[in-house]
């Protein structure tokens, strides 16, 4: 039970930011799809982060607990990112006919956010 919480409490933090995130880029840029393409980079860089540590020499067991990993891996990014909202984004573009911008944004958010996984993962695993 005590995992659950943990989980839980990640995930209220992060369901919050997605919100007030999304919120505040929509207001922006106009688009809910901009909310959605800035939380999934923001996940995939701070995943790309985290993972990097934890693949130091040592480091990843004294950076961060089962517990803090559990709560900011499986909770806070699983809640702030969301694979469902995209794809749901990029249904509307395709019910609306607009094919060609539709592949721009599905190849724009797998494109940069594996450029920022892999940045975020690079520099936390070769930085000592």
């Amino acid at each position: 039970m005590k995992y659950v919480f943990i989980v839980g409490c990640g995930g209220f933090i992060g369901a919050v930011l997605r919100y007030v995130i999304g919120l505040y880029v929509t207001k922006l840029c106009g688009a809910s799809l901009y909310g959605t393409l800035t939380v999934n980079v923001i996940g995939c860089f701070v995943l790309g982060l985290l993972m990097g540590l934890n693949t130091r020499t040592g480091v990843g067991e004294q950076f961060m607990s089962p517990e803090l990993r559990l709560m900011l891996q499986t909770g806070l990014l699983g809640a702030l990112t969301t694979f469902s909202t995209f794809i749901s984004d990029i249904f509307h573009l395709y019910t609306k006919k607009q094919i060609v911008w539709m592949l721009f944004v599905l190849h724009l958010h797998l494109v940069i956010g594996f450029l920022c996984f892999w940045a975020a993962y690079a520099w936390m695993a070769t930085n000592q």
